[in-house]
């Protein structure tokens, strides 16, 4: 197991703006890290369906993880269970 250090990457600020017509912008800052402590007393298992590559598209990692999720909500389903 390895560790390495992630840092969010830095945009210069823009002026804020009145306007609600400008883009929003939406950043997601994924480490390659997870670590998870059970309860004293307990075993935990967690198994992965799929564990994403760096390089991952924006269109493949949403296929993945957020149309079903969509898909299931419009159907009205608990996506989350």
């Amino acid at each position: 197991c390895s560790i390495r250090k992630v840092e969010t990457p830095r945009r210069p600020q823009k002026k804020p703006s009145n306007s609600q017509n400008d883009p929003v912008g939406v950043y997601c800052r994924i480490t390659s890290t997870v670590q998870l402590h059970a309860p004293e007393g307990f075993k935990t298992l967690h198994l992965l369906e799929k564990v994403f590559r760096v390089s991952v598209s924006q269109k493949e990692l949403f296929e993945c993880v957020a149309k079903p999720l969509v898909e299931d909500l419009i159907s009205g389903k608990n996506g989350m269970y």
